[in-house]
């Protein structure tokens, strides 16, 4: 039965009055587009590289080519935006983030910029007795081994803060720091056994009783769960609140690649800002990896999640494992080779995307090992394989990569040397000058996702934007340097421009299974668009990073505009 033979529409005046509508407004409402003329547009698709115009019609791309033809699409209400001579380029797919996790704890928490022991403890003090009413002290961002050799103590915190709960999560999101009065809240104690030992533990000292440092996934983000500070709630509040921040500096779709133990309340979170409207960005999300409970059930819990959750914006789009250790000297890998492969598998046979943390060249080996034969027996499958960071590659494994399909997700800001180099483990002379090998990447076929992998390249955004990370990929030397500043390992390992746009556009919605609909300017994809203030490919290099963006257009709408 279709909508004009509804029983409940019975007078005749009503029903002409209805069809009227629908015959003569509703075709406009419908046509309703956008044209963009006399721009500098660089489409990413290499058919058609630069174009003049682009006419945008219900959310999608309808039309690439020349200002001439583009004014032919022109109707009654149709807007045009004059872009004299401007930049635009597709919006930018930040392939791998934790933003969800970081809006929280930055927005809703202490963001621990110091370093050095006295000045972060200071910090946390002041943060407690300007926010008396907290009952729990929660935040991100302290380095953990500035605070000792082995890592912070409870008894750091009970001298700044005894008498309230702290839960604080490190830099790179692979450690926690407590004081006692939340180990004896959570019941971790000398009788509580290690999770993983070796991979995931908790730090203790010479009489084995824990000393306050949680390292690794299962030994902190469970517990982050039970100390409820990531409610549904806090989420909304913390990410209506950042996420235009993403909209100002030109990102469209971002990969949250884990939020770990909570998921689900930023997926309420999400569903409910996409109600209201208020979601500037599409949300690719993951079904993150703590334990091997988790990586048993893990094609459940990913369809599942999906049923639940998926949206137009939101999509639960990967299964994440982090299975190396990224705070210590010892590169502890979470499972096995028979283990992965065994976890992969099923995976790898319902066709779900899977991203692997692989920080240094064993774990990067030992997943290709896991994969190799996970290959051959599901030759057929639509799954997307990303490993994450790369930054120590084996020379032979780079033709692994390309042969098994394996997509590289890098980060360039540790192509500054910094990041993950601040670690006194990434100093091994072997791998002085074969570190973050971009263009190996690149010379070897291998499909290269870019990303911010925001909160561990800084705790705030505007210091990791992706322009700053395109300059970085660029020069490898630290923005704000002069160009004859100290370039890391080789030179030769520089991208041109166009290899890290590509990156952050094309690549990445490859990595995402999303590359027909997403990730360059062509007719029928969706209408993700960003106008800047200099054409990344005609500017200094060493001034890629003080681009500004103009215009923001997610979903065929202008999220953003600079005022």
């Amino acid at each position: 039965m279709g909508y004009l033979d509804t029983p409940y529409i019975k007078d005749e005046l009503i029903m002409n009055k209805i069809i009227y509508l629908l015959t003569t407004l509703l075709p406009i409402a419908l046509s309703a587009n956008t044209i963009f003329i006399n721009g500098a547009i660089y489409t990413v698709d290499k058919n058609k590289l630069w174009v003049e115009a682009v006419v945008v019609d219900n959310k999608k791309i309808s039309y690439v080519g020349t200002t001439k033809k583009a004014l032919t699409y022109t109707l009654k209400n149709t807007r045009i935006i004059d872009l004299k001579g401007q930049f635009m380029m597709p919006g930018i797919i930040d392939a791998h983030t934790h933003i969800a996790i970081a809006a929280l704890l930055l927005n809703l928490g202490v963001g621990i910029k110091n370093k050095g022991k006295r000045n972060i403890l200071k910090q946390i003090s002041q943060y407690a007795q300007e926010h008396p009413q907290e009952e729990i002290i929660s935040g991100f961002g302290f380095y953990p081994f500035s605070l000792g050799e082995n890592g912070p103590t409870a008894e750091q915190l009970d001298s700044v803060i005894p008498n309230k709960k702290v839960f604080l999560i490190s830099n790179n999101g692979h450690s926690a720091w407590v004081n006692s009065k939340t180990l004896h809240y959570l019941g971790i104690s000398s009788n509580t056994k290690d999770p993983l030992p070796g991979m995931q533990y908790y730090m203790r000292d010479s009489n084995g009783a824990p000393t306050g440092f949680l390292v690794e996934g299962e030994a902190f983000w469970p517990h982050f769960k039970k100390m409820n500070i990531a409610t549904p709630g806090r989420f909304y509040k913390s990410l209506k609140s950042f996420l235009p921040t993403l909209s100002k500096y030109g990102v469209t779709s971002i990969f949250d690649a884990g939020i770990p133990a909570v998921e689900e309340n930023a997926f309420l979170a999400l569903q409910k800002l996409e109600k209201e409207n208020l979601l500037p960005v599409r949300y690719f999300a993951s079904h993150y990896i703590v334990s091997d409970k988790d990586a048993q059930h893990s094609v459940k819990e990913y369809k599942r999640l999906k049923h639940l959750y998926d949206t137009k914006l939101l999509n639960i789009n990967a299964v994440k494992f982090s299975n190396d250790n990224s705070s210590n000297d010892n590169f502890a890998i979470q499972f096995d080779t028979e283990k992965l492969r065994n976890y992969i598998g099923p995976l790898l046979a319902n066709n779900i995307n899977i991203m692997i943390h692989t920080t240094q060249d064993a774990s990067v080996n030992q997943a290709l090992n896991a994969l190799e034969k996970l290959k051959k027996k599901y030759p057929k499958s639509k799954s997307r394989i990303s490993l994450a960071h790369v930054n120590m590659v084996r020379q032979t494994d780079f033709y692994r990569m390309n042969n098994l399909n394996i997509i590289a997700n890098i980060q360039p800001f540790n192509a500054a040397g910094n990041g993950y180099y601040e670690y006194k483990y990434m100093l091994f002379e072997a791998w002085e000058k074969k570190l973050v090998r971009f263009k190996t990447f690149f010379d070897n076929n291998i499909t290269v996702s870019a990303s911010s992998d925001f909160p561990a390249c800084d705790i705030s955004y505007e210091k990791c934007t992706p322009f700053l990370n395109m300059e970085i990929a660029v020069t490898r030397q630290k923005v704000g340097t002069s160009s004859d500043a100290a370039v890391l390992s080789s030179s030769q390992e520089k991208l041109s421009i166009e290899q890290i746009i590509q990156a952050y556009t094309l690549n990445a919605a490859y990595q995402l299974g999303a590359e027909k609909s997403l990730g360059s300017i062509e007719a029928g994809k969706n209408a993700d668009l960003i106008v800047l203030n200099q054409n990344l490919l005609d500017v200094n290099e060493k001034k890629i990073h003080k681009t500004i963006v103009n215009m923001t257009i997610m979903n065929g709408e202008i999220v953003y505009e600079k005022q």
